[in-house]
């Protein structure tokens, strides 16, 4: 199934809908804004399990489809609420920004400094850990 989302600021979000390990249904976009890399991933709330519960899986499919190390990313997810939060594929832990827009989210992820990696190593693998809703 392929369909594009426009979020505010004209972000555009492709639809990614797949049968492999991934039990949640959303979208994502890899950006570059202000010198970063974001992973931008935005559940879409369609009855599957929420993006917060499968993060691993989530971020483990990007990786593949994409060829890139989701540890040289700062990553930003939009959870069933509409509440904007960051998560940490190095240390496999949610950044509790609680924002209502993305902009704000990108701020937040801006004053906790600079990402120092390379983008593209697939040396590094991620392990999947559990993670439950009470983690944010």
């Amino acid at each position: 199934m392929n369909a594009t989302l426009f979020l505010q600021g004209g972000l555009k979000l492709k639809l990614v809908k797949n049968e492999t390990m991934v039990h949640s249904t959303f979208d994502f976009e890899l950006v570059e804004c202000g010198g970063k890399d974001f992973m931008m991933i935005v559940d879409l709330n369609l009855g599957a399990t929420r993006v917060t519960d499968d993060i691993e899986n989530v971020i483990q499919y990007i990786k593949d489809l994409e060829q890139i190390n989701p540890a040289c990313y700062n990553i930003i997810q939009q959870d069933t609420n509409g509440k904007w939060n960051g998560y940490d594929a190095v240390n496999k832990n949610f950044i509790c920004f609680n924002t209502e827009t993305l902009e704000d989210a990108i701020k937040a992820f801006n004053h906790l400094g600079p990402k120092n990696m390379e983008k593209g190593n697939l040396q590094d693998t991620l392990h999947s850990v559990p993670v439950t809703a009470g983690t944010l």
